[in-house]
C-alpha cells in the first residue's frame, strides 16, 4: 500500500500567548481533509484506517448494536485492500477508543461516533438504479433501514433526501425527484459529509483539550 499511514489532510499546531507573551493554550488546525477517499480509493489502496478498525470488534454488542459486516460487504471499501503487513486494525481500535477517552470524550460520544462511521459504511450499500426516477435495488432497502436506524432517522426522510430536490419559492416548497446518478452523488455527499462532522468534531475536542483559549492575542505555527 503506497503511504499507509498518511493522514490525508494537512494540519498545523498553533501555540497561542497572552498579552504577557506567556505560552496560554494551543490548538489544531486542519485543512484539505480528503473527503473522497470516504467513497472511493485507488486499487491496491486502504481507505481511512477508523473503518477497518471498527470492522476488527469483536465485542459482539458493538457488532450487532453497530450492525458490522465483513469488510468485503461495504462498497466504499473498494480499493481491494483490507489489511496492512505487521498491524493489527483490532489493537489499533482499543487504542483510538483510549486516545477518545484521554482527550475527553466520554463513552457514550464514542458510540454516537462508531454509530455515525458504520452509517457512512452502510451508506454504500444503498444501491440506487432506475432510468429516470430513482429506485432501490438490491440490497438497498434492507442499507436504508440500517444507516435510518443508525442515525435514528425515518427511512423515508432518508430516502427522500437523497432522492429529492427541495425548492422554496414564495413560501411555497416542492419536491423534484433527482435522476439516479444524481443520487447515488447525493448519497455519497452525505456520507463525506458525515465523515468530516466527526472529523471536525474530534479536532474540537483535542482542542479543549489542549486548552485553547479565546482570550490569547497572538500565535505561532507549527508545521
Amino acid at each position: 500500500i503506497r503511504n499507509n499511514n498518511s493522514s490525508r489532510f494537512g494540519k498545523y499546531l498553533r501555540v497561542h500567548f497572552d498579552r504577557s507573551g506567556h505560552v496560554c493554550g494551543g490548538s489544531v488546525v486542519t485543512y484539505l481533509l480528503e473527503k473522497s477517499r470516504v467513497v472511493s480509493q485507488a486499487l491496491g489502496e486502504r481507505s481511512y484506517h477508523i473503518f477497518y478498525q471498527l470492522l476488527s470488534s469483536k465485542d459482539s454488542e458493538e457488532i450487532e448494536s453497530l450492525v458490522l459486516l465483513p469488510e468485503t460487504n461495504y462498497p466504499y471499501l473498494n480499493g481491494d485492500v483490507y489489511q496492512i503487513d505487521n498491524i493489527s486494525d483490532e489493537t489499533h481500535f482499543q487504542l483510538t477508543k483510549q486516545a477518545m477517552k484521554t482527550i475527553g470524550i466520554s463513552f457514550q460520544q464514542q458510540r454516537l461516533v462508531f454509530r455515525i462511521i458504520s452509517a457512512v459504511l452502510h451508506l454504500g450499500r444503498i444501491e440506487i438504479g432506475g432510468d429516470d426516477i430513482p429506485v432501490l435495488i438490491g440490497q438497498g432497502n434492507d442499507a436504508l433501514k440500517v444507516v435510518s436506524k443508525l442515525l435514528d432517522l425515518e427511512s423515508d426522510f432518508l430516502f427522500r433526501a437523497i432522492t429529492t430536490t427541495k425548492r422554496t419559492i414564495r413560501n411555497e416548497t416542492t419536491f423534484s425527484p433527482l435522476t439516479p446518478d444524481q443520487s447515488r452523488a447525493a448519497r455519497d455527499s452525505l456520507a463525506m459529509a458525515l465523515y468530516e462532522r466527526v472529523f471536525n468534531f474530534l479536532v474540537s475536542a483535542i482542542n479543549t483539550k489542549l486548552g485553547l483559549n479565546s482570550q490569547a492575542k497572538k500565535y505561532a505555527s507549527i508545521s
